[in-house]
């Protein structure tokens, strides 16, 4: 019996620090049934182990965090309940990208997109059969337009292109958002206590609002080299800004936030907008390009699942 007795600590032990870990790895949510049903199968096996060794603190506290464990599961049992009878809670989308318009000025210098027609639907009906139009468009545009991405190749010959940079670095990817409003540029010292492996990190620094403007294009916010360096040696999936450029942009700048980011692999999406209106976190951030081979930057339709 005590052998039988100590398995089942040891076990209710490992179960407890596998939770720990899907939480801590985006791969569960802390307030999700998987996780609180661990945590409660964790508690009952350490609390008999506990009880069975006259370990009584340790019994008391596990019998606190089994009672917490079950509080957990009643409430998504309720709000499941709540939403259709075993249906998952409805997940907010958010917008995250400026819409693009004929002529739209995105960056100094740069041109903005012309739209034009292949086939009017006037046209379209020498085409096809009475009553049936079509309308086909045509766009001329410099990658650099809207909301982007920038791949390796953006910066580096040799660097994965468009085509090549994985869904899993693009899609579908654990959120956070780094607020910066009011701020001159983003700092080690709101990145330091956060644990971005794996994750989109997105600054906020709210100078979307004045996209569409001339104040867009001078004293923007942007990431220091230091934030930079720290972000690139631990690994976010992708990094997010709604400003005019990630880099500060100086006449003949060496754009240090570039050249770190996507010398380490990692993409960078600019002149994103409606970060106000995301969580910290407890979102999925999708900003894939087109599968276009031969180029680093294109355009993105960038936006987030915010958790039901």
């Amino acid at each position: 019996m005590s052998l039988f007795v100590d398995l089942l600590g040891w076990a209710g032990a490992a179960a407890l620090l596998y939770g720990y870990a899907m939480v801590s790895t985006s791969r569960t949510s802390g307030d999700g049934r998987p996780y609180q049903v661990i945590n409660l199968a964790g508690a009952v096996a350490l609390t008999v182990n506990s009880a069975w060794h006259a370990a009584w603190p340790s019994a008391i506290l596990n019998v606190v965090w089994g009672v917490i464990g079950l509080v957990a599961i009643g409430r998504t049992v309720g709000a499941r309940a709540g939403h259709g009878g075993g249906e998952r809670p409805v997940s907010r989308l958010v917008e995250l990208s400026h819409r693009i318009t004929e002529g739209m000025v995105t960056y100094p210098g740069v041109p903005g997109p012309r739209l034009g027609v292949h086939l009017s639907r006037e046209a379209s009906r020498e085409v096809y059969a009475p009553g049936t139009e079509f309308h086909i468009g045509s766009v001329e545009l410099v990658a650099n337009t809207g909301t982007y991405l920038d791949t390796p190749y953006h910066r580096y010959p040799q660097g994965p292109d468009l085509s090549q940079t994985p869904l899993e670095s693009l899609a579908d990817l654990p959120g956070l958002v780094v607020r910066a409003e009011g701020a001159p540029s983003v700092g080690l010292d709101r990145l330091a206590e956060l644990d971005v492996r794996g994750r989109a990190v997105l600054l906020h620094t709210g100078w979307d609002r004045h996209f569409g403007t001339e104040a867009y294009f001078h004293g923007h916010p942007y990431l220091e080299p230091e934030a930079a360096r720290w972000l690139a040696e631990r690994g976010p999936a992708l990094v997010g800004i709604d400003s005019l450029n990630i880099d500060d942009t100086p006449p003949r700048g060496e754009r240090p936030a570039h050249t770190l980011l996507l010398g380490a692999g990692i993409p960078i999406v600019e002149h994103m907008t409606g970060l106000a209106a995301l969580p910290g976190s407890g979102f999925r951030l999708h900003a894939a390009p087109p599968l276009l081979a031969g180029m680093g930057t294109f355009p993105v339709r960038a936006y987030a699942v915010v958790d039901g």
